[in-house]
């Protein structure tokens, strides 16, 4: 577990990643996680730590610019792997066929 914010009196979820004390303001009560890239893509985690009598917000799923609740998340990674699925009934999937040329 990381340091808590110097604001805040929530410890730092398990998944954040900064080093908080470091940051000024605002940026020092965010709570990111490990940037992962899909294609070009950067997907992490994201929340606000509670300030003051502020509430925590949070967490997000960020994907690129866009910023997903956790319900809205889950529900997208349902239809993309319904789609997944139904694509691959028909055709062979991108990485298999990359993989099965020597590539």
């Amino acid at each position: 577990m990381m340091e808590r914010p110097a604001a805040a009196g929530d410890p730092c979820p398990a998944w954040c990643r900064i080093t908080h004390g470091t940051l000024q303001g605002e940026e020092d009560r965010l709570h990111l996680g490990v940037t992962v890239y899909v294609r070009e893509t950067p997907v992490r985690l994201c929340m606000t730590a509670a300030h003051g009598s502020t509430p925590s917000d949070g967490p997000y799923v960020i994907v690129g610019e866009r910023e997903f609740t956790l319900d809205e998340a889950d529900a997208l990674s349902a239809v993309v792997a319904r789609l997944v699925e139904a694509g691959s009934a028909v055709s062979p999937r991108a990485g298999a066929a990359a993989h099965s040329r020597g590539r």
